[in-house]
């Protein structure tokens, strides 16, 4: 076990010199070499594809696009397999208040409203002042006002008895008697102003 481990381990360094000298052109680096270099070799991107020529007997590994005959090309690196989806990331602050836009179209007209509840009575108003009769020309007409008694008379100065509604008719045997009743009517004149 010791044995194939030494024996990995020499190859993995052998093959590590040969990319470096490799890379900087300084021709195949073969398993029998055991100089060493301090050179370091320049950084390579990660996931960058490096192609290299083996040499088919001794294996000896160089960086280069074109092979010869007794080597074979090959690939190193690469990118890698994906890797996993991260995390969402913390939500960012709130922007600033965009600045306002147009004002819009005019919009239709919407429909009528329900009727509003009655408004509480205002108070009375106040009294007018007194009209004035200049340039009115007067006129007297007569009135009939309702006067005292239910007596009925055919003769009334200034005035007039008519039947009212108390008024009833009695049958006594073959007399026939007619209660009268009567409002009595007090004539009188009052002057009125027309234009």
């Amino acid at each position: 076990m010791k044995t194939t481990t030494r024996a990995n381990l020499h190859t993995i360094s052998i093959l590590s010199i040969g990319i470096m000298i490799g890379s900087f052109g300084f021709g195949n680096a073969s398993a029998d070499d055991t100089t060493t270099t301090t050179t370091t070799a320049p950084t390579i991107p990660a996931g960058e594809m490096i192609s290299v020529c083996i040499n088919k007997k001794s294996g000896a590994i160089r960086a280069a696009t074109k092979c010869t005959t007794s080597e074979r090309s090959s690939s190193l690196g690469g990118p890698g397999p994906q890797g996993p989806k991260g995390d969402v990331g913390a939500v960012g602050p709130i922007g600033l208040v965009g600045p306002a836009g147009p004002i819009g179209p005019k919009g239709d007209v919407g429909p009528i409203g329900l009727q509003g509840v009655q408004g509480v009575a205002g108070p009375t108003g106040m009294t007018g002042a007194t009209g004035s009769v200049s340039g009115l020309r007067t006129k007297s007409i007569t009135t009939m006002s309702t006067g005292f008694g239910s007596y009925c008379s055919s003769f009334s100065i200034g005035g007039a008895s008519l039947l009212n509604g108390n008024s009833s008719i009695s049958v006594s045997g073959s007399y026939v008697t007619l209660n009268k009743n009567c409002t009595n009517l007090t004539e009188s004149s009052v002057t009125v102003y027309a234009p």
